[in-house]
């Protein structure tokens, strides 16, 4: 039941108005409305003048040592006054945190002045009220008492009771609910009222355990017995005190034992800063799965983890979790643990670790280029050389370099090298070239990503002339007389020795095929294609074998034989 207003009569002394001056008569009265202990409101009238006035001034300061009160929840207090032959007079007066209060209005004099008088509360709304009909006011002396009845908040919360209970550590219990409604206070002025027992239903409502502060929805019960079940009804009360008067229970005992918890499962590195981990869900005597959540402790260390402080905490109910922005090739352990809603975490160290991803290399290795390239003097063959390239990432041992070469300056296609060599290497050497050509090379370096240098330094070498001359060898061998025999040919060609620089070297035998190639019988003329053999004998046949010379010293193989016979005389 709400407390009603209370209100007590003030004492009304009368006065005789007398100055030297001669009575000073008005047409209005000063009304005194005093508000304070009793239930009801005492209105006191005289006439206006001067010295009632002083009085009255006197009177407000006396009325606060009234042994009086106003109930808290009121704020504001309202009087009207209307009559028919008068403007409707409204005063106001703010009584929030006072305990009596006196209200002073000047009122014309006349008929059937009605007086009304209404409490507020903060938002506005009407809690108490009282009235009084036909009062005349004449400037005479008079009291009113004015009963005021109780017209506020009569209605109880919406409340549907404690939701949860959840032992919090050894000797805690967190509580929780949905916020009640009220049709006045608003969900964050009302204050709950918690009620415990250790048996159940055995609550004692006219005590509550504890009051929460306004628009609580949770509230942790301390310093329990941790070995005990511990019974909980939550009451809602509105800024009225209208209390609801559910009984719905709810119980629990402080939680003290750690999940089960076979800890972290795997450690994946998905990137250069990032790695995965995952596990099994853990089980509680208490916290269902879904509210666990784990501690993440790092460390680049085995065994370093520091387990007095996580590095990360997942959401509850969490089986997987990122662990982001950390260094590339980085090695990190990782260790998880298990915590119920209690504050438990159970002691397990299973160890896992990942290392980060490397960046993806894209920096082309820094190389100087081709430093030598030398020609063989006796084979087909350029010996290359060049300083070890270095990489940012890639050992100068395991940088492989590309050769590009071209019968032309610049022609190299960089799409495609023509070798590549073995890694960590600083020689190589080309073979199956051409002979007598020259090559123009550029050799670059490529690091293990694949990443080349773009180097154009150009270095040439030409193979020396290995190649010998295209001969038909010999076409005719005619005597001449009896000591000369001519002989003819097609000229040769030369890769590289002009037909003018061609020499052509004859070997003759009296017998077929009888010629000895290690050293040639006559030597012609550079460019030669006709040769005149003397000094033969008479009657004897010949047979001849040419071949072609060309300025690298290089002789054709032919074995084309001609032969004839020179003619019968003396020398």
């Amino acid at each position: 039941m709400k407390r009603l207003l209370s209100a007590v009569s003030g004492l009304i002394l009368v006065f005789s108005l007398v100055s030297c001056g001669g009575y000073l008569s008005t047409d209005t009265s000063l009304v005194t409305i005093t508000i304070g202990e009793d239930q009801t409101v005492s209105i006191s009238a005289e006439k206006a003048t001067v010295f009632a006035k002083i009085r009255q001034l006197l009177d407000e300061v006396q009325v606060a040592t009234a042994l009086a009160y106003i109930p808290v929840w009121v704020e504001t207090i309202k009087v009207t006054v209307e009559a028919d032959d008068m403007e409707t007079i409204i005063r106001s007066e703010n009584v929030s945190g006072q305990s009596s209060a006196s209200i002073t209005i000047e009122v014309p004099n006349g008929m059937s002045r009605h007086f009304t008088i209404e409490s507020l509360d903060d938002a506005g709304y009407v809690i108490y009220t009282g009235d009084v009909h036909s009062v005349d006011l004449n400037g005479e002396p008079v009291t009113l008492f004015v009963n005021m009845l109780y017209v506020g908040d009569s209605t109880f919360p919406d409340f549907a009771g404690l939701a949860s209970a959840i032992g919090n550590g050894s000797t805690g219990i967190d509580l929780s609910w949905a916020a009640a409604t009220d049709d006045q206070s608003a969900s964050s002025e009302i204050v709950y009222l918690i009620y415990m027992s250790t048996t159940s239903g055995g609550q004692d409502f006219t005590t509550p355990y504890d009051t929460t502060s306004p628009g609580a929805t949770t509230y942790t019960a301390t310093g329990l017995n941790p070995v005990v079940a511990h019974y909980f009804v939550v009451r809602a009360r509105d800024k009225m005190g209208n209390t609801d008067s559910n009984i719905v229970e709810y119980s629990a005992t402080p939680d003290t034992t750690a999940p089960t918890f076979v800890g972290l499962g795997s450690a994946t590195a998905i990137s250069t800063t990032d790695i995965d981990l995952a596990w099994t869900a853990a089980t509680d005597d208490v916290t269902v799965s879904s509210g666990i959540e784990y501690l993440i402790y790092v460390s680049l260390s085995s065994g370093g983890q520091n387990f007095t402080s996580p590095s990360f905490v997942t959401l509850p109910g969490a089986t997987t979790y990122t662990v982001a922005n950390l260094s590339a090739s980085t090695t990190y352990y990782f260790v998880v643990r298990a915590r119920d809603e209690a504050g438990n975490v159970d002691s397990n160290t299973v160890e896992y670790l990942a290392t980060t991803q490397t960046p993806a290399d894209v920096t082309a290795p820094t190389f100087a280029g081709l430093d030598t390239a030398t020609a063989s003097a006796t084979t087909l063959e350029i010996d290359l050389s060049w300083i070890a390239a270095t990489d940012n990432v890639t050992a100068s041992t395991n940088i492989v370099y590309l050769v590009y070469i071209s019968t032309t300056s610049g022609g190299q296609n960089f799409a495609v090298p023509d070798f590549t060599t073995s890694a960590g290497v600083t020689t190589y050497t080309i073979t199956g070239l051409q002979s007598a050509t020259e090559y123009f090379i550029v050799v670059r370096a490529r690091d293990e990503a694949g990443n080349v240098d773009a180097n154009v330094i150009e270095l040439s070498a030409v193979t020396p002339d290995t190649q010998p001359p295209a001969f038909g060898g010999v076409a005719g061998a005619t005597a001449v007389s009896s000591s000369q025999i001519d002989l003819s040919w097609t000229a040769a060609t030369d890769d590289a020795s002009a037909s003018a620089d061609i020499v052509y070297l004859v070997y003759m035998s009296t017998t077929s095929g009888g010629q000895n190639f290690t050293t040639p019988d006559f030597t012609t003329a550079p460019g030669a294609t006709t040769y005149s053999v003397t000094g033969l004998s008479s009657s004897t046949t010949y047979y001849f074998v040419v071949r072609a010379m060309d300025e690298a010293g290089n002789i054709d193989a032919n074995t084309i034989e001609q032969s004839d016979t020179t003619s019968f005389g003396s020398h």
